[in-house]
């Protein structure tokens, strides 16, 4: 190679590394609001889990229903074995 030739490659070389810095801003331009983007959605994903997880905390059991408040029934009074009929009916319901 004369020294013409390598001077002309290292011109082309430093124009194409500027082409590629230029692109590389455009690209850093592109990929930082996205990833505020992201950020900004994993944290509203985190509040619905935790949300969700809250009203499933909040959902009656079958024992909740049966011994509400934790207090202890007459398990032969009436209306106990009615509550308990109904519940067992809806979990045959479910499984059917």
């Amino acid at each position: 190679m004369t020294k013409s030739a390598v001077i002309d490659y290292t011109a082309t070389l430093l124009v194409d590394i500027e082409h590629l810095v230029n692109h590389n801003d455009a690209m850093m331009e592109l990929v930082c609001p996205m990833e505020t983007q992201l950020a900004l959605l994993t944290l509203e994903n985190w509040t619905l889990r935790e949300g969700l997880v809250q009203k499933e905390k909040k959902r009656i059991t079958p024992r909740g229903r049966l011994f509400p408040g934790g207090r202890g029934q007459h398990a032969t009074s009436s209306m106990f074995m009615d509550e308990q009929a109904l519940i067992e009916g809806e979990g045959s319901t479910e499984e059917g």
